[in-house]
């Protein structure tokens, strides 16, 4: 009644979570149960068993009832490390043939490479590419790079590397009129370029620093791979082969990261992801909520961790496409976080509002008389906790009040839905027995035993068992 929350509405709210799998009990329904049940954890005896039985093995599986509502209702979750590197040499597999054929192109010149080449950008990725080769175990030199007075990778002004009938690099030695440049030597400048843009990547959020530098450099690499296609086809064929795989994996492995992302992150990497690049990417997410999971503790709030703030909720509605799966697994979720809150009030320090819970429970009045009437008469467990709930007031000591709190603990942890509907019912017969006895005496003494005793028959008859 404090709470504004009537029999019906309770028993309502626990058969909505059971349906999602959350085992709600009545001390779950409404911050007065929990409070009371907060109160009965941290009383010695009965009660105190009874509460935690119920409350320390139903949070420590959370973990599990959260990951198989997030399999149900958004799909299956993945080792995210596996399936990038499967997808990868799935990628490796389908471009090498296609690689090895665009490989055997004879070199071409073009003033236009001088020119992108000859770009800062250019000339970093060229020093990067030198470094890659070297770490493949790759002579820098037969793919026509050297080292400068510097130490850095530079393609070499006295040598023209082709490839000669057998599609085996070749190197030619003397004054150059005009640079030509073998397909290798290109890939691996296009590599370089791919590593001169992830050093802008931020080493903390994982995103790429979109200033204009990087902005510039993403330029010429673009220029740089338009010009290679054009002059090689079979180079475009077996990037387009390998960029499939290789773009679902990446969107993969930025969806496995989104719990270090911001909503706005979230839509930009999105927004332009093809259907399937989008599901590896809802696989990423589905995986770093899970993992997520696994890394809480047990009285973790792991529900609020999953939804955040309501603006990455909102993101991972538009992520999921919202509709009736979506909606029941924010609602499972909720579900699950008045469960955790009930575990987290019996569990926590002697606060304000604990103190205040306790004073609910102890007090010098001991046991409510109705209380005491009912566990004396020998009424049920959970029916004697559900009846006492509307009159009860304060509690004593001694073995009666050990006894009432015993009761109270067992029904405020009850599950069982037809039981409590049960007990329910009996509480609101005996408080209309109650209503209509108390008009029985009032007529009596205005107009008489008769009329009285009418009334208090009708109160006899309705106290009578249900068949």
């Amino acid at each position: 009644a404090d709470q504004g929350q009537t029999p019906r509405q309770a028993i309502k709210m626990m058969h909505e979570a059971q349906d999602n799998g959350v085992p709600m009990a009545l001390m779950d329904t409404c911050d007065e149960t929990r409070g009371l049940a907060s109160s009965l954890a941290r009383k010695p005896g009965k009660n105190r068993k009874l509460i935690r039985e119920v409350i320390e093995p139903r949070q420590a599986a959370q973990t599990e009832r959260l990951q198989g509502a997030m399999a149900l209702d958004l799909g299956p979750t993945a080792n995210v490390r596996d399936a990038s590197e499967k997808m990868m040499e799935r990628a490796r597999q389908a471009a090498a043939p296609l690689y090895d054929e665009a490989y055997k192109a004879p070199p071409v010149t073009s003033p236009v490479l001088d020119e992108i080449l000859s770009t800062p950008a250019g000339r970093q990725a060229v020093s990067r590419a030198t470094t890659i080769a070297a770490n493949e175990m790759r002579d820098p030199k037969s793919l026509g790079f050297v080292l400068d007075e510097n130490g850095q990778g530079i393609l070499d002004p006295t040598v023209t590397v082709g490839t000669n009938a057998a599609g085996d690099l070749t190197a030619t030695q003397g004054p150059l009129m005009e640079r030509s440049y073998s397909p290798q030597t290109l890939d691996y400048v296009k590599r370089g370029m791919d590593d001169l843009i992830e050093s802008h990547r931020d080493a903390t959020t994982g995103r790429l620093k979109l200033d204009e530098a990087l902005r510039a450099i993403q330029s010429v690499k673009n220029k740089l791979l338009m010009t290679i296609d054009q002059t090689n086809p079979a180079y475009a064929a077996a990037r387009k082969a390998y960029a499939g795989p290789a773009s679902m994996t990446t969107a993969l492995n930025k969806g496995a990261k989104i719990c270090n992302k911001d909503a706005e992150t979230i839509w930009a990497e999105t927004r332009d992801l093809t259907p399937a690049e989008l599901e590896q990417y809802r696989l990423g997410v589905r995986s770093a909520l899970s993992k997520m999971l696994e890394g809480k503790t047990d009285s973790a709030d792991k529900a609020h961790a999953l939804l955040g703030t309501p603006k990455k909720r909102k993101v991972l509605t538009e992520l999921f496409g919202g509709g009736n799966q979506f909606d029941r697994l924010i609602t499972t979720i909720q579900q699950e976080g008045q469960t955790s809150a009930t575990s987290a009030r019996l569990g926590g320090s002697q606060t304000s509002a604990n103190l205040a819970d306790d004073a609910n429970l102890d007090g010098v009045s001991g046991v409510a008389t109705n209380a005491l009437g009912r566990a004396v008469k020998g009424y049920g467990v959970t029916a004697n906790i559900v009846a006492s709930l509307g009159d009860l007031v304060k509690y004593g000591a001694g073995k009666s009040g050990e006894r009432v709190r015993a009761e109270l603990a067992a029904g405020l942890s009850e599950t069982d839905l037809g039981t409590l509907a049960a007990a329910f019912r009996a509480a609101q017969r005996e408080a209309a027995v109650a209503r209509l006895g108390q008009r029985g005496k009032n007529v009596t003494r205005r107009l008489g035993s008769a009329a009285g005793g009418n009334i208090a028959g009708k109160a006899n008859a309705l106290a009578a068992p249900e068949e």
